[in-house]
């Protein structure tokens, strides 16, 4: 993650933060976390702080770029219902299926679109490796910060059936943590969404259980890296940028404490993207 300078001038981190400030201004709920303790309505006037900070805007403005998404095409993200990518792409007219098992945060998708007048979202309640979305049906797929709690199995299970339902000539695109946790719940039952921490802890490991299952092609740069860079600047402007707008107590916190979280973090955020070949017929 050495390349997070970009997000400063990215017009769609931006607009990402503008659509989290609108709804908040309604009252209504987005949240980057799984849950609805971290969300825009819980930030003060700051209104992207916890919902946008400095490392989830980063993997929203990769999967933007990189898969390519624009108005036309049919994209689904595996397990962010209720996050701000799912309602930015909503006002961005994209017809957008999102796919959750929590019920909590695919009822708030619902009442937020509804009230937004997006009818182009489709908020799901369903498990990602058994979707019943036909072969070849989507443009694009996405999923961003959950790779990390799915146990290995089912990682493999979740990447093929991405493969599945990608069009020929789409693109895949995940965002994880990556590294070693020391969060690993042994009694891990997916069924039951018992949250755990198992981010992928090298590359050999993104390759058994998500490159080679999937069947798909790397897009992009094919140079896989295990480094864990110790330089966490990237994570420390971002909440000092919150506190030079506006100088709070609230804000210098979030700083100081990003700070001492930022010195004892062993592990990274991570992307790859994958493309299923275009298939060519036979004459």
């Amino acid at each position: 993650m050495k390349d997070m300078d970009y997000i400063d001038n990215s017009p769609v981190a931006a607009e990402l933060k503008e659509s989290v400030d609108e709804l908040t201004e309604k009252g209504l709920i987005t949240t980057a976390t799984g849950n609805l303790v971290q969300t825009n309505l819980t930030e003060g006037k700051i209104k992207y702080q916890y919902t946008l900070n400095p490392v989830r805007l980063w993997g929203y403005v990769r999967v933007m770029e990189i898969c390519g998404i624009r108005p036309g095409m049919k994209v689904l993200d595996g397990g962010g219902a209720s996050s701000p990518i799912i309602f930015y792409l909503g006002k961005k007219g994209i017809d957008i299926t999102t796919l959750d098992l929590q019920d909590f945060l695919v009822e708030n998708t619902k009442k937020v679109a509804a009230e937004m007048g997006w009818k182009n979202i489709e908020a799901l309640k369903g498990d990602m490796t058994a979707t019943r979305f036909p072969d070849n049906y989507f443009d694009a797929i996405f999923s961003i910060s959950v790779m990390q709690s799915l146990p290995n199995d089912i990682k493999i299970k979740a990447v093929k059936e991405f493969a599945r339902i990608l069009k020929p000539g789409g693109i895949l695109g995940l965002v994880f943590d990556f590294g070693k946790s020391k969060n690993v719940k042994e009694n891990y039952k997916y069924d039951i969404y018992d949250q755990s921490h198992v981010p992928p802890e090298n590359v050999g490991e993104i390759k058994k259980y998500i490159i080679l299952p999937s069947g798909l092609e790397i897009f992009g740069n094919r140079d896989l890296s295990d480094k864990i860079s110790n330089d966490r600047a990237y994570i420390r402007r971002g909440y000092l940028n919150n506190f030079r707008r506006q100088k709070s107590i609230k804000n210098l916190f979030a700083f100081l404490i990003s700070y001492i979280w930022s010195r004892y973090f062993n592990y990274t955020y991570y992307s790859i993207f994958l493309k299923k070949p275009n298939i060519q017929k036979i004459s």
